[in-house]
């Protein structure tokens, strides 16, 4: 009988080895996991005719953009543009290494006339929606505005 035993309890392993680790790997990539990104840059208010409003929406699975850029002042056209594949593989690096869940929801500078921009965070967990007056608020939202907003 003790024989049994051993052979029995390796199969089991054997068995149960890959599942848990399969677990553990989707539990993990779950936990931060950006699908797509909304990002609305207002410049309503803001001192100068030339500061345009930019709406962003960035599917990260399709690897896809599409921004339009407007402004209040007739003076300026609209215009539409999607970002390069350069682009895009640096929002994949940037995001990799934060937790949008830590981020806070609102950001603010003392200044008045400034941009706003709310930005939604779409994760496989439940969404995360960040609300930035000034353009100050913490990494990655610095980074994100300097390619998306081509600040």
């Amino acid at each position: 009988m003790p024989h049994l035993r051993l052979p029995t309890l390796f199969c089991l392993l054997i068995i149960a080895l890959p599942l848990m680790l399969i677990t553990a790997c989707q539990n993990k990539t779950s936990t931060n996991s950006v699908l797509k990104i909304e990002m609305n840059l207002s410049a309503f208010g803001v001192e100068s005719d030339g500061f345009p409003s930019v709406k962003a929406l960035i599917n990260l699975k399709t690897d896809s953009s599409s921004c339009k850029k407007f402004y209040y002042s007739s003076e300026y056209k609209d215009s539409v543009y999607s970002l390069s594949n350069s682009e895009m593989l640096q929002i994949h690096d940037i995001l990799k290494n934060v937790n949008i869940k830590k981020l806070k929801n609102k950001y603010t500078v003392n200044e008045t006339d400034q941009p706003r921009s709310t930005i939604i965070f779409y994760t496989d967990i439940g969404n995360v929606i960040v609300d930035d007056y000034g353009l100050k608020g913490e990494d990655p939202l610095q980074e994100l505005y300097e390619i998306v907003y081509k600040l």
